[in-house]
């Protein structure tokens, strides 16, 4: 298996392409991320094997040049990576035309809302619940996120 590349020149030249536009850099879970009205729009990095913009609401950027990628497909509903393996690969217009349209974006308040999961209903806990008055006291007081099935 490879070594892991440092890709820190990599990632300082993509944040001064970032650093062209009017976002605002504040760091986030380690990593710089830009925001536009406290939006995140985009953050910056790296991984062992590439570098890159992850755009929060990729998903809805037009992609002309089909260069985004969505990381986990069926689990990331929204995020999506522009991913670099090499300074020649990075077209300055290119990255700062994906990142001013993810900007607009954010102005418009255009975003994904993540689809609301069905709660899962066990007719066995139901009927326990019916019979117990203390079992149905004790699940009623606990924080719905507790009262999910997992």
């Amino acid at each position: 298996m490879p070594e892991p590349k440092d890709y820190t020149k990599e990632v300082q030249y993509i944040l001064s392409i970032v650093r062209k536009t009017p976002l605002v850099e504040t760091v986030k879970w380690g990593a710089p991320v830009f925001t536009y009205n406290n939006i995140n729009v985009l953050m910056v990095g790296s991984s062992k094997s590439y570098f890159g913009i992850w755009f929060y609401n990729g998903v809805l950027l037009k992609d002309k040049k089909k260069m985004l990628v969505n990381a986990s497909e069926g689990k990331t509903k929204s995020l999506r990576q522009m991913r670099f393996t090499s300074l020649e690969q990075v077209d300055e217009e290119v990255v700062l035309a994906y990142i001013l349209e993810a900007m607009e974006n954010a102005k418009k308040g255009l975003k994904v809302v993540p689809e609301k999961k069905a709660d899962i209903k066990s007719s066995l806990l139901s009927k326990a619940l019916k019979q117990d008055a203390a079992l149905s006291e004790a699940f009623r007081k606990l924080t719905p996120f507790k009262q999910k099935i997992h």
